[in-house]
């Protein structure tokens, strides 16, 4: 995860503020390009909006916490 879809989202996530079409990552040692994908910038942000507003201090921080060996916290911030 934290290798592959970590960096995928948050690519794909500055592609779209940028409005571009495309963005290119590394994956497994090679640079691969992706077109830009409206719905997982919009369930990346449904997920960390409730994160953001459904969870108190101490739970929020718990989850993040986990998240991090994954290499996902950044992922669900926002």
């Amino acid at each position: 995860m934290a290798t592959t879809y970590g960096p995928y989202a948050l690519a794909n996530r500055a592609a779209l503020k940028a409005s571009d079409k495309a963005f290119v990552i590394p994956v497994y040692g090679e640079e691969v390009s992706y077109l830009a994908r409206p719905y997982i910038e919009q369930s990346r942000a449904m997920i960390a909006q409730r994160i953001a507003t459904e969870l108190s201090g101490t739970e929020r921080q718990d989850l993040l916490t986990w998240l991090k060996p994954f290499g996902l916290e950044n992922v669900f911030r926002n």
